[in-house]
């Protein structure tokens, strides 16, 4: 019996890895722009993390049940990102909304 669950968790961790391929945004990134300064980040970066985020909201919200903490944490990282491009003078045209 245990050789089943082991069976069926690794299949889940497969899919989910494929998933995240497939949106090119791993729970990596995450844990990387959660922890970044944005004022440390080069323009390039910058950019790059505040896409990442509207992916990774995305992907929250499709989920079902959606992992509202995740969702907000999310919000909060793209909150930081944007702030720093308006200082840098770059263009947001892309709002989120907090749950």
């Amino acid at each position: 019996m245990a050789c089943c669950g082991k069976r069926k968790a690794a299949k889940r961790l497969q899919e989910a890895r494929k998933k995240a391929l497939e949106n090119n945004v791993s729970l990596g990134s995450y844990r990387a722009m959660k922890d970044k300064d944005p004022a440390s980040l080069p323009p390039k970066l910058l950019v790059e993390y505040h896409r990442k985020t509207h992916m990774l909201y995305g992907g929250a919200i499709k989920r079902n049940p959606p992992n509202i903490q995740f969702i907000n944490s999310t919000f909060d990282i793209h909150k930081n990102l944007v702030t720093e491009m308006l200082k840098r003078e770059m263009k947001h045209n892309t709002p989120l909304k907090k749950i």
